[in-house]
């Protein structure tokens, strides 16, 4: 399919998100690396089109990619009860572990790329502090210098996905859900996929305290 079809389905879907075209909306984004956003469009198509097999197949491949093996596995079992092909899951099912396996590996060097960014971030945040500092000269002693509020430090607090991702790797799943909860009112217009990543974070903090 040629890039101006692409462009054409996307406009479709973004006039009409409930448009059966999301399945190639969600492949699309997939084929990018952009396995979150891919994922919230799939979950949402898939709601209004529960009897959609290739809907099913390619939010397989999307949790595979996110290391949902097992949710992708069972992906995978209803595209195949809805086709109505034993064969389907056995002949699939490798791929979906390659694929898991290919992006496990690319995740890992992200995180170390990440976690060296998120350094970058906070050597540059002191600088910052530290040229923030009033010096108050030999004569001008007497002089005090303003106090800092806490409304000039949040505004040097760093706020980014790279640090929700950070604390989600590290299992601090509450630092990682505020972190997400913050960037939905400094970016409205990405609110469906941090509800998606909170949604996520909180599956996780459920299954810790074994509700």
């Amino acid at each position: 399919m040629s890039l101006d079809s692409l462009d054409k389905i996307a406009l479709i879907y973004e006039y009409n998100p409930d448009s059966p075209l999301f399945a190639r909306v969600a492949a699309n984004e997939y084929s990018k690396g952009n396995f979150e956003q891919a994922a919230a469009i799939i979950e949402n198509g898939i709601a209004n089109f529960q009897n959609y097999p290739t809907a099913f197949l390619i939010s397989a491949k999307i949790k595979s990619a996110l290391g949902k093996m097992n949710e992708a596995k069972a992906d995978l079992k209803k595209a195949e009860a809805l086709i109505n092909d034993n064969l389907f899951y056995d002949e699939n099912v490798k791929e979906l572990e390659n694929i898991a396996l290919k992006n496990s590996v690319i995740t890992e060097s992200k995180m170390s790329s990440k976690t060296s960014e998120i350094e970058d971030h906070l050597e540059e945040l002191a600088e910052r502090l530290q040229n923030a500092k009033i010096n108050v000269s030999e004569e001008n002693k007497s002089v005090e210098a303003p106090k800092r509020t806490t409304k000039d430090f949040k505004e040097l607090e760093i706020i980014s996905d790279t640090l929700a991702e950070i604390y989600f790797a590290q299992g601090n799943f509450i630092e990682a859900k505020n972190v997400y909860q913050k960037l939905i009112k400094r970016f409205p217009e990405k609110e469906t996929l941090y509800k998606s990543k909170i949604s996520e974070v909180e599956n996780k903090i459920k299954s810790q305290s074994g509700s």
